[in-house]
């Protein structure tokens, strides 16, 4: 099968601690690619916020078509981190929350091998 949209290439070169940095562009660049970034960068982080009672179509709309999303993000980093990484992003509850998790994780422990 084809490579259409790059994913099984992100897929095949899972991240690892000696390839954060390539990983990390790659990523972005699939998501920009794809018209999602704006959920790392928090442009979208106020849809996630729904009142409770007086919800007019459109805020459902919205705040559904955000969690849409953010869940596809949130499965591009799963799917695109090796196992043994899941657990640093298994409990933040936004993409921009799992991918900072990742940038402090490598950011802190460069040049030095990551506990996992």
């Amino acid at each position: 099968m084809a490579n259409i949209d790059g994913m099984s290439k992100l897929m095949s070169d899972n991240l690892e601690n000696n390839k954060f940095h390539a990983w990390r562009f790659r990523m972005k660049n699939f998501l920009m690619g794809k018209g999602y970034w704006k959920y790392i960068e928090g442009d979208n982080e106020n849809a996630l916020q729904l009142p409770k009672r007086n919800r007019t179509a459109d805020q459902l709309r919205v705040y559904e078509e955000w969690n849409q999303g953010a869940k596809k993000v949130m499965y591009w980093l799963f799917v695109s981190i090796h196992d043994i990484m899941i657990g640093h992003i298994q409990d933040p509850k936004t993409p921009k929350e799992a991918w900072n998790s990742l940038i402090t994780l490598y950011e802190t422990n460069k040049g030095t091998k990551i506990a996992t």
